[in-house]
């Protein structure tokens, strides 16, 4: 991948989706980390935890590839569509490392319960 961004791309990292995962090893969540974070372009990221946060919210179900999931993803665009993408993902990244976590929600903490379909819907 190295040289080909030596030989291809003038030592340069691409600054698109399409070029990004053209690279080998390069998938969805790598381009949109690069693109959002380093270029802080309007672009999205889809990680297992944005996936949760957006599962448990929105009560969407989806199958084990949530990630490919085109209602997680389109939601992520929406989401990104701020005028700071980059600090939209780390905010999402963040929310679901500390208070939406896998195991043990910190429900009592968290800033959209009231709206929150999986709160309403624990037994």
């Amino acid at each position: 991948m190295v040289r080909e961004i030596e030989t291809k791309y003038d030592c340069k990292i691409p600054d698109t989706r399409e070029l990004l995962t053209s690279l080998p090893g390069i998938g969805d969540y790598v381009a949109g980390a690069v693109l959002s974070l380093a270029f802080n372009k309007r672009e999205w990221i889809v990680d297992t935890n944005v996936v949760r946060v957006f599962k448990r919210y929105f009560g969407i179900r989806t199958t084990s590839e949530g990630r490919r999931n085109r209602d997680i993803i389109n939601l992520s665009k929406i989401y990104v569509s701020t005028s700071n993408p980059r600090n939209a993902n780390l905010a999402i990244l963040d929310f679901a490392a500390l208070i939406c976590t896998s195991r043990n929600p910190k429900h009592e903490v968290c800033p959209v319960k009231k709206h929150c379909h999986f709160l309403k819907n624990v037994d």
